[in-house]
């Protein structure tokens, strides 16, 4: 029974790689191939993001693709890329990068909230495997450490924008508001800060442009 098991699941990922590519045991899933990675594994992992534009899912990658080669049959890993397989990103309700959602026998279990590190990672697409309660206890557990970890950090990322836009402090507000939405909080409640920003980020420039005008008065 057991060697039958490993077969099935080796030929469930031969079958999702011949339908997706893979890098370093990442599987980047389109809309065309979701559907048969999702189904076609019994676990799995989705990393919604953007690594080419987003500073955090560029830092969790190495993370990711390490978990992704220690799991190897028990679990598949994959990646959507947010900017180019929007109808997923709609389907699914994603609303911040990255975004981890996991996947059950063919259906969406829950989103992943904690640490992004390989070993981590691992530990908790592990607990699936373990029996009975002792599974259940070990994902409960996990996810209730990182659930309240999630809420302080979305209050601290608040308190950093509110305080950014206070001092005036254009640099910071930027970085402010990117780990906001990084950490969950929701876009209409950045939609202010993003739109003070760019009136201050238009005053910097009107700023420049003026003093580069008098530079040029006195020159001439």
């Amino acid at each position: 029974l057991l060697a039958a098991t490993v077969l099935l699941r080796a030929g469930l990922h031969q079958a999702v790689g011949a339908n997706a590519q893979q890098e370093n045991g990442v599987h980047k899933l389109t809309e065309a191939t979701f559907d048969v990675a999702v189904h076609g594994h019994p676990l799995v992992m989705v990393n919604f993001c953007t690594p080419r534009d987003h500073y955090y899912c560029e830092a969790m990658a190495p993370g990711y693709e390490q978990a992704a080669q220690g799991l190897q049959e028990s679990a598949l890993l994959a990646f959507v890329d947010l900017a180019r397989e929007a109808s997923l990103v709609s389907k699914y309700g994603v609303k911040k990068c990255p975004t981890l959602l996991v996947f059950k026998d063919g259906e969406r279990y829950e989103e992943y909230f904690g640490p992004r590190d390989g070993e981590s990672i691992v530990r908790y697409m592990s607990s699936f495997g373990q029996p009975g309660v002792s599974g259940i206890l070990s994902r409960l557990w996990h996810i209730g450490v990182n659930s309240v970890l999630e809420r302080f950090k979305r209050a601290s990322a608040r308190a950093d924008v509110a305080a950014a836009l206070e001092r005036d402090d254009v640099d910071t507000l930027v970085q402010a508001i990117d780990l906001a939405g990084a950490y969950g909080v929701p876009e209409d409640e950045l939609l202010v800060a993003r739109e003070a920003l760019a009136l201050k980020q238009e005053g910097f420039a009107r700023k420049q442009l003026q003093t580069a005008s008098g530079y040029q008065a006195l020159a001439a």
